[in-house]
């Protein structure tokens, strides 16, 4: 808030009708026989220090005031959670060809922005530890693209769900180059190509254990398939250190599945389901009676319910749930 302060000038007088007394000063000053300074005596000339300092030379150039050229980083919490783990990002080129050619935003959303900046995996340290139990050949591999996106806010999500988990987590696959995703057969806007999933099985917890715990770290989706658990966090606003750091409004598009019940030739049931794209999706099973007492659940490809079961329901991939009368 602004103070304005304003000063009044009062009618003006002369001062000079009136004569000033001889002892205006006041004590000291006008008096010489007291020692002190009379009238407007000045000081003597030797308590002035002499200053043989010669001016500054006169360039004619104005001085360097523009600021130092910036690095561009990305640090990680590393080992002791400090966030001093830093490594160099190169800018985005086009002669890196069609292997970085990152499709059009999904839905248009801000959330699917190609990446600005990249890891060049060919001049870092495989076994840097980007945390207390990850290290960067964890996460981004040189043989899926020797230019890498790993965000690092997910790096500190993966690190709270190992120490949750209370043993070790494998990463199955992190970052991926648009070229890479495609030879694997991943969907077009895998969020593998943006830096911020990741696709792990415990060693110390299920798998369902595992997705709860990705929950609880905010992930923005979660996959479960048989083996191992895809959570990604597409809706945390962009890492600046690798993108502009804006964040959509609207949440991130998710993928869109489906799963249906039927028997095979042996007459066991299956759940064919669509929208999985990273392998076979994790199935639990549950059979219900004619009062909805639970008789059996089981987890698997297929299910054989018992004697005198009315309902039988079935979770495909924590994604879709489907329910067949019997």
């Amino acid at each position: 808030m602004w103070l304005f302060i304003t000063l009044a000038v009062g009618c003006a007088q002369d001062f000079r009708k009136a004569p000033l007394p001889d002892d205006w000063r006041g004590p000291g000053w006008g008096d010489d026989t007291d020692g002190g300074p009379v009238g407007d005596t000045a000081p003597p000339d030797d308590t002035v220090p002499p200053d043989d300092t010669d001016p500054p030379e006169d360039t004619g150039d104005p001085p360097d005031t523009d600021p130092p050229p910036w690095d561009p980083q990305a640090c990680y919490p590393g080992p002791s959670g400090a966030w001093t783990t830093c490594v160099d990002l190169v800018d985005f080129s086009s002669s890196w060809g069609s292997d970085y050619s990152y499709p059009d935003p999904y839905g248009g959303s801000a959330q699917y922005a190609e990446p600005l900046r990249f890891v060049d995996l060919s001049a870092v340290d495989p076994n840097l530890a980007l945390a207390a139990n990850f290290v960067l050949d964890e996460v981004m591999q040189e043989h899926k693209g020797r230019y890498g996106v790993f965000q690092t806010h997910v790096i500190a999500h993966m690190q709270a769900i190992r120490t949750a988990s209370g043993g070790s987590i494998n990463v199955n696959s992190g970052y991926r180059s648009p070229a890479y995703n495609a030879s694997v057969g991943g969907v077009t806007h895998s969020r593998h190509m943006y830096g911020d999933a990741a696709d792990m099985s415990p060693s110390a917890v299920s798998l369902d254990r595992l997705a709860d715990l990705c929950d609880a770290e905010g992930a923005g989706y979660i996959g479960m398939y048989s083996t191992f658990v895809h959570c990604d966090w597409r809706d945390d606003a962009l890492d600046p250190a690798f993108y502009d750091g804006t964040r959509d409004s609207e949440p991130a598009p998710l993928p869109v599945h489906t799963a249906h019940i039927e028997r095979d030739i042996a007459g066991a049931l299956i759940a064919p389901a669509t929208g999985f794209d990273e392998g076979e999706p994790y199935r639990r099973w549950r059979a219900f009676d004619a009062d909805g007492a639970l008789l059996r659940q089981a987890i698997g490809p297929s299910f054989s319910p018992p004697l005198g079961t009315a309902t039988v329901q079935v979770e495909v991939g924590r994604q879709v749930a489907v329910e067949l009368r019997l």
